[in-house]
């Protein structure tokens, strides 16, 4: 089956690049002809250029080169049309990660529709593929606050869709109620869960972490979420089991923490991953570094950075450990500055990382099942 996939591929964001390649992977296993639309927001491209390190840049944009099929530039729903015509697709999978994110401010990938939506995806314009979102995430965003209209819309373009999955609780309430439970989509673990599975990472981006597996634990806070005092204390103690403490960088910044080594950017998404894959421990506050942690059975504590106080699914941090029965490892909103260095520690030891561990091989399973069923709602 020829297979084209429409994502975040091209943003500056190591866990969405990793996403595009194990989904891209998992499928190429299977032997189907996948590649990847390369469609770029122009206004988020020249916000990216505009604030971002171009070092940084051209590091994603040389892994989206070597790693990911990539189709020829498409800059609006117009090109996307013009290019499947000439690829002829089977099927067109919008997903994973947070493609069904909308807001009300209406910025960048923000309003419906956008091309993430597939409403461009007509037999009108020549295109008579089936259509199906994977893992697709509203990313928290709160469908009851937008316009009747739109909700209309994002109704019929879901109802559209040969087959619609989502990655967490939230986004599994969004569509639901907006299709007026016409379309209760399955829940789809990430696809960065099956990385290991079908994709073998280079030793050039594996070798350093390697030589020193599991002799360190990984901070990955946000700004302002740990004190450098509170560092100190940490490194002590990690110090006193034989381990050293090493800081892992975000997409667009280094943490500015009194570590015992900062990893420093730029750096491909795949040594990236290869750090968090070797760690004896991580602790921090993005989703994809937990996903994994969790998918090497490294232990984690998470400083949940998406708690809301009053819907609590709406984090997806929260979500998947407490499907996974790991709930009390996730630290969120003012607990966060209660959480003393020697109870990090004492949670990277906790029993329900053992339940995490059983997590990572259920979600795997579960990925499977949800691969097998979308194709067996579209043959």
């Amino acid at each position: 089956m020829k297979i084209a996939i429409i994502t975040h591929h091209a943003v500056c964001n190591f866990g969405a690049q990793l996403q595009v390649l194990s989904t891209y992977s998992y499928l190429h296993k299977l032997g189907h002809d996948v590649i990847i639309l390369d469609y770029r927001c122009l206004k988020i491209q020249a916000r990216y250029l505009a604030t971002v390190n171009p070092e940084f840049l051209n590091q994603h944009e040389e892994f989206c080169r070597k790693f990911i099929p990539l189709s020829v530039r498409c800059h609006s729903s117009e090109e996307l049309i013009e290019c499947c015509q000439k690829l002829d697709p089977d099927l067109i999978i919008t997903g994973s990660d947070a493609v069904f994110r909308l807001l009300p401010s209406g910025e960048p990938e923000g309003h419906f529709p956008n091309p993430f939506w597939l409403t461009w995806v007509k037999k009108s314009n020549g295109l008579s593929c089936a259509k199906a979102s994977l893992a697709a995430s509203a990313h928290g965003a709160n469908y009851y606050r937008l316009p009747v209209n739109t909700l209309k819309g994002i109704r019929a373009a879901l109802v559209e869709m040969n087959f619609v999955s989502v990655r967490d609780r939230w986004s599994q309430l969004m569509v639901s109620s907006v299709t007026i439970g016409k379309i209760r989509p399955a829940r789809c673990p990430d696809p960065l869960f099956m990385l290991n599975d079908c994709f073998t990472i280079p030793d050039e981006y594996m070798n350093e972490p390697a030589n020193n597996k599991k002799q360190y634990l990984l901070l990955m806070p946000n700004k302002g979420f740990l004190t450098n005092d509170w560092v100190l204390d940490f490194k002590s103690i990690a110090h006193s089991h034989g381990l050293k403490v090493f800081s892992l960088p975000w997409p667009t910044f280094e943490t500015n923490l009194c570590v015992d080594y900062r990893i420093h950017l730029p750096i491909s998404p795949l040594g990236w991953y290869a750090w968090i894959q070797n760690a004896a421990g991580y602790i921090g506050s993005l989703f994809h570094p937990l996903v994994a942690a969790i998918s090497n059975e490294v232990p984690f504590v998470s400083l949940d950075m998406y708690y809301d106080p009053i819907i609590s699914i709406r984090s997806k941090v929260l979500d998947m450990c407490a499907t996974a029965g790991a709930q009390s490892l996730v630290i969120g909103g003012p607990r966060v500055p209660r959480l003393s260095p020697a109870r990090a520690f004492e949670l990277l030891h906790s029993p329900q990382q053992r339940n995490a561990n059983r997590y990572a091989s259920c979600a795997r399973e579960q990925f499977t099942e949800i691969i097998a069923k979308l194709f067996a709602e579209i043959y």
